[in-house]
């Protein structure tokens, strides 16, 4: 660790990116704004998108400074970089700015974030600002605007890594489907769950509000009606469901997250026998409350649209026989196994 006290120079490099059709003017104003409410000066570079946060001390020491602050919106997300090189010990220090999804708010959250993790830095470092300069009139240096192609992953200094740095997984970079939002889902499902009898597709509908990291849903399934012959008696099996459910969300990626969910409700058989008498406990309906337990993942589609996939399985809380001249021709008992997939459409 270096000990001796390096003095930092008096502006910051802003780089913003371009090419991606995004208009980063609001976000680069507040920013502005806010360094230079801080003392500083500011000078704004454009590089290409995306902008590479090991890039950052290199583009610093073009404009002959130590300090850089990148910004970028991918998916929603505005992030940063805050880069810092010690110009004693040539040491390059990165931080994250945390991500904030766009919203009326966003670019004064975000410009306070990165000057808080601005002076962060510094402070952990050890560094002291020399004064800021003054203009005629006692105002803070005008700040610049400048266009600068995109160094050479080569041309960075110090212990900056070379290539694509892993701190580019640390901005709180929310996946399309990890948003705080309602929506719908709709989709097809396939239910093993009345042993002797054929497996049942049906389809499905669902209503659900996600949160950061977990969800709550109501949906609904209603199968197709499946038969089977026993001895001369053919039974036929409809089947319908009707419930709640709680789900955990953990994203691997930009792109897909994966989920475990619990939930109960309602599932109902309707049957019914071609010849002779059949009977269930004497009802051609049987409805039990049920308990679920299930996992899968989300893959995203576009910024409003993903396609789900999930397993299931339910544990009715009684079982039921279906019989045939009071012979158990058919049983509903756990476990009953779901396979659902389907879109998730965000309002």
């Amino acid at each position: 660790m270096w000990t001796s006290v390096a003095r930092a120079e008096n502006y910051v490099v802003i780089v913003v990116p371009s090419g991606d059709n995004i208009d980063y003017s609001t976000f680069e104003n507040r920013l502005r704004f806010e360094l230079i409410a801080a003392g500083y000066a500011t000078i704004t570079a454009t590089l290409p998108a995306p902008i590479d946060a090991a890039t950052l001390p290199a583009i610093a020491a073009r404009f002959s400074t130590n300090v850089a602050v990148s910004l970028s919106i991918l998916d929603g997300i505005v992030y940063g970089f805050v880069s810092i090189t010690d110009p004693i010990a040539h040491k390059n220090t990165i931080r994250a700015v945390p991500g904030y999804p766009i919203g009326e708010q966003t670019p004064g959250v975000f410009a306070v974030r990165a000057t808080d993790v601005l002076h962060g830095a510094m402070l952990e470092l050890n560094y002291v600002r020399s004064a800021p300069q003054i203009q005629r009139g006692g105002e803070p240096a005008k700040s610049q605007r400048l266009v600068t192609p995109a160094p050479k992953q080569a041309e960075v200094t110090g212990r900056a890594p070379a290539r694509a740095s892993p701190l580019k997984a640390v901005p709180a970079s929310k996946s399309a489907n990890q948003r705080e939002r309602w929506g719908v889902y709709l989709g097809g499902t396939l239910n093993g769950g009345v042993r002797s009898m054929p497996m049942a597709p049906g389809g499905e509908i669902g209503f659900y509000r996600q949160e950061r990291y977990w969800g709550a849903s109501a949906e609904a399934s209603v199968y197709v009606p499946v038969s089977a012959a026993f001895s001369d008696t053919r039974i036929t099996v409809g089947q319908w469901m009707i419930g709640g459910a709680l789900q955990l969300y953990q994203p691997i990626g930009r792109v897909v997250t994966v989920f475990e969910s619990v939930g109960s409700g309602i599932y109902d058989l309707q049957i019914s026998a071609s010849s002779p008498r059949q009977e269930n406990d004497r009802k051609p309906s049987y409805a039990v409350g049920y308990s679920s337990t299930g996992a899968g993942l989300i893959s995203n589609l576009n910024d409003r649209t993903a396609l789900a996939l999930r397993f299931r399985i339910i544990a009715p809380w009684r079982e039921a026989d279906i019989l045939v001249k009071d012979e158990v021709a058919a049983r509903l008992a756990f476990p009953i196994v779901l396979a659902d997939l389907g879109l998730r459409i965000a309002f």
